[in-house]
This record gives structure tokens, sequence and C-alpha cells, in this order.
């Protein structure tokens, strides 16, 4: 799953691994951000 969104090929070059890896980590930073401002907005009633 995590090689066809990101394309991270484990046989593939150190340097394509990083790249990919990054582009994981950046998804997953963008995600945690979204759902803590979402927890935000709720608990601050804005949610509905």
């Amino acid at each position: 799953m995590l090689g066809v969104k990101f394309r991270y090929d484990a046989g593939g070059s150190p340097a394509e691994r990083k790249k990919a890896l990054e582009r994981i980590r950046m998804q997953a930073a963008m995600i945690a951000a979204a759902q803590q401002a979402a927890l935000k907005a709720q608990a601050q009633g804005k949610g509905r």
C-alpha cells in the first residue's frame, strides 16, 4: 500500500528510498496537523 501511494521501493537506491520516506513523513505531519486542528475546533464547539 505504501509503495503505491508514496512510490516507495524497498529495492530502490538509498536516494530513492530517502525521497519516498520524506514524502511519507510530510504526509504524516500534514495528517497530524489536520487532526489536531479538527480536535481543537471540536473542543471550541466549531466542529459541528
